[in-house]
Order: structure tokens, then C-alpha cells, then sequence
């Protein structure tokens, strides 16, 4: 950050996780007031922040000026996976009915996401 404000290139970080929540779930909830003032700071030192979604867009855009917070797209085609899409004959040859629930889960399982309370 230092080489890009000497040399007036702008800053962009790029939001992937709320690492701030992690904490909670390893049994260190006393970090998460020292983590979350770290990452303002952190934030903050940049021109732009690039969120994942349109809820924590509102929340940053609460907490700084919403003109540096911008919603990151994740690169998900919603012309290409659409209900409009949907293919019967397809989910009938992979052993699905109609009427059959089909759930993709594409992430990170790990402790902190809570999966195993579901």
C-alpha cells in the first residue's frame, strides 16, 4: 500500500471472508473486538473495498463512505444456471425425480461456517 500511494496508484481489497466471526467457533471470542478494529483499519487504508454480497455491501457501506465499497460479482453466469434452464431429462438420467430436491454446495467446509449444526 505504501508503493501505491508514492506512486498515486490506487488501492483495492477485495473481501472473501468475515474473518472477524472465525473466532467464536476455536473457542477465542475475546480476539474478535481486536480483529474487528484491525480489519476497519485495514479497510479503511484503501480506495475501494470489493464485497461478495449485497448484505455486506450495506453493512461496510454503513461503516465507510458507500462510494469506496463496490459489490464483486463471484462470477456466476445467472443466465447459464437458471431455473429457466432446468433440464428433466437430465436430472431423470442422474437418478432424480422432477420433484426432487437437488442441493450443490460449492465452498469451504470448515468448523467456522457452522455445517455441522445443520
Amino acid at each position: 500500500m505504501r508503493w501505491a500511494r508514492a506512486q498515486g496508484v490506487p488501492t483495492i481489497v477485495s473481501l472473501h471472508t468475515c474473518f472477524e466471526t472465525y473466532f467464536a467457533y476455536y473457542g477465542l471470542g475475546w480476539v474478535r473486538r481486536w480483529v474487528e478494529r484491525y480489519l476497519a483499519r485495514f479497510y479503511e487504508r484503501n480506495d475501494y473495498v470489493l464485497v461478495p454480497t449485497v448484505a455486506i455491501l450495506k453493512e461496510f457501506s454503513t461503516a465507510m463512505p458507500s462510494r469506496r465499497v463496490r459489490l464483486w460479482s463471484r462470477g456466476v453466469d445467472h443466465g447459464l444456471f437458471s431455473p429457466a434452464n432446468r433440464d428433466d431429462a437430465w436430472r431423470a438420467a442422474q437418478g432424480y425425480e422432477s420433484s426432487d430436491d437437488v442441493i450443490l454446495f460449492f465452498g469451504r467446509l470448515v468448523r467456522e461456517k457452522g455445517h455441522h449444526l445443520r
